[in-house]
């Protein structure tokens, strides 16, 4: 057989000669890792699913044991990634003659044997101090080392001890094939910064860089001609702001399609200035303080047309109409197709700057931190217009009952055609009136106390019996009304008779959305078993 027919992606990762390729290729497919999602929702968007992995080396370490050519084969499957938490009951010896086969390394401990890797493709590195463990912490010396002798990663994750460690320039320019590069807690002023991007700027397609220090307004872009006007413009909606001149990045990342910054300080406002640097963002996620917003929002409206994905965090401190700004600066290129955004309260400009987006947007997420009312109107606008809504989740701490919500929910048609996930979060407590006997009817009217109903209204009455008897079995295993949870809530609640009634409610109001597949409602996850019958 030869080299070419049996040559795989997987393959790139040990080369074992002869037939222990066929083998070796099976052992890959082993369970060894179990990923635990946080959700069971898939996003529509192909974004990752938030989650983690756990180590499950049993079925791996039994064909260890089936004899010596498959141990001999076998063993650089079980160690093809090492992480402290999976590994902390190792022996060093062990790990000392394995370490030669990582190739993706997580880790805040030392070993001698990690100093001697040359060849792996993934490094996560922490430091100590984040760590409870009794082995010997690796100090900034010794991650420098293994930074430098593995010039061939393809993603590095390195969080520093403290915003004013200086880069490690000399080992991050040596990388060759970096195609995701995250650092947390570095200084990287004085140039260090821009010399990495302009090593790496042939190959890097993930940027993220958190905590920086002394990353100036200006520091990223090219130097104005000496002949060019001192005149600035101003960013349109804006008044009494300095504003960019027009430069370029000092340095072009092409093949940068998702960034993720935060402005943590005034000592970190010229990362601002990396969107003028990548040309082909696509999904941009970004903290920025309000000093910063103007410059924001110019960059995006002009050098990010292929953006699809915004996601705004900590904004809740920006006034609405800087928000609504942004939003629409988003809308240079396509439109934007996903969108999670925290707010002060949602406003009418707010909705409109989302809706503008209406013929794009498939996900949104709206974190509103308002205490005061919630503006169901604009809640129930965005559910209308966006008619390729495919993923939707509110989550408020306003002052509204979750009765006020299926109130509204059942005065008009909602939700896109296509509206697969819809989720509703009210974080403050709610009050029924008339305690919980009182019930809504199915077009969400105020409904009558259980004991007014008369003769001529039986079924409804054997429906609601029937169904609040479902909902108070409803689990994991047990549907109800054709849904059944997924997710429990946080801290163990259980639903309570008042969370029955809502939910029949609810479910009622989407027995007629068949492509409805996925509710999340007062923390709890439901997932559709059955169709309703209509």
């Amino acid at each position: 057989m030869s080299q070419q027919n049996t040559r795989s992606p997987l393959m790139r990762i040990i080369n074992i000669p002869g037939h222990h390729h066929i083998l070796y290729y099976i052992g890959r497919h082993l369970p060894l890792w179990e990923w635990i999602p946080e959700s069971t929702i898939e996003p529509d968007d192909g974004s990752d699913i938030n989650g983690h992995y756990v180590f499950r080396p049993h079925t791996v370490a039994t064909c260890l044991r089936v004899c010596r050519y498959w141990q001999t084969t076998l063993t650089p499957v079980l160690w093809h990634t090492y992480t402290s938490d999976a590994f902390k009951l190792a022996p060093k010896l062990a790990i000392q003659h394995n370490s030669k086969y990582l190739k993706a390394l997580e880790t805040h401990q030392s070993h001698r044997g990690f100093l001697q890797l040359t060849d792996l493709d993934d490094l996560f590195l922490t430091p100590q101090q984040f760590h409870s463990s009794l082995r010997p912490g690796f100090d900034l010396r010794e991650q420098m080392i293994l930074v430098r002798t593995n010039k061939d990663l393809k993603t590095l994750y390195w969080l520093g001890e403290d915003p004013r460690t200086m880069m490690d320039v000399n080992g991050l320019v040596l990388q060759r094939q970096l195609l995701q590069l995250i650092m947390l807690k570095w200084d990287g002023g004085n140039g260090r910064l821009v010399r990495v991007l302009k090593a790496i700027s042939g190959t890097i397609k993930r940027l993220g860089l958190y905590m920086f220090n002394n990353i100036h307004e200006g520091d990223l872009l090219l130097p104005l001609p000496k002949s060019a006007s001192t005149k600035t413009k101003k960013p349109s909606g804006t008044t009494g702001q300095k504003h960019d001149d027009g430069r370029e990045g000092v340095v072009m990342l092409p093949q940068v399609e998702v960034l993720t910054f935060n402005i943590a300080t005034n000592r970190s406002m010229g990362l601002i200035d990396l969107l003028r640097c990548c040309p082909k963002l696509t999904e941009l996620s970004v903290n920025c303080s309000a000093d910063d917003i103007s410059r924001l929002i110019f960059n995006i409206q002009h050098y990010s047309p292929h953006l699809r994905k915004l996601i705004i965090g900590e904004s809740v401190h920006h006034p609405p109409e800087t928000i609504e700004a942004l939003i629409r600066a988003s809308r240079r290129g396509m439109s934007l197709k996903i969108l999670s955004v925290k707010v002060s309260r949602l406003t009418e400009g707010i909705t409109s700057a989302i809706v503008a987006h209406a013929g794009k947007l498939e996900s949104l997420e709206m974190t509103v931190d308002d205490r005061g009312p919630l503006n169901l109107e604009c809640v129930l606008r965005i559910l209308v217009k966006c008619t390729k809504l495919k993923d939707f989740m509110c989550i408020t701490c306003s002052e509204i009952s979750n009765q006020s919500v299926l109130k509204a929910l059942a005065s008009q048609p909602w939700g896109s055609p296509v509206l697969k996930r819809f989720g509703m979060r009210v974080n403050s407590p709610g009050n029924l009136s008339k305690s919980d006997l009182v019930m809504m009817d199915h077009t969400g009217a105020p409904g009558r106390k259980l004991d007014q109903w008369d003769d001529d209204e039986a079924n409804d009455r054997m429906g609601l019996a029937r169904d609040m008897a479902e909902l108070k079995e409803i689990s994991r295993q047990k549907p109800a009304m054709g849904w059944r949870v997924v997710h429990e809530a946080e801290g163990g609640r259980s639903i309570t008779p008042h969370d029955r009634r809502m939910l029949r409610e609810l479910f009622c109001l989407a027995a007629d959305k068949d492509h409805l597949k996925i509710i999340q409602w007062s923390g709890f996850t439901f997932k559709r078993t059955t169709p309703l019958a209509h």
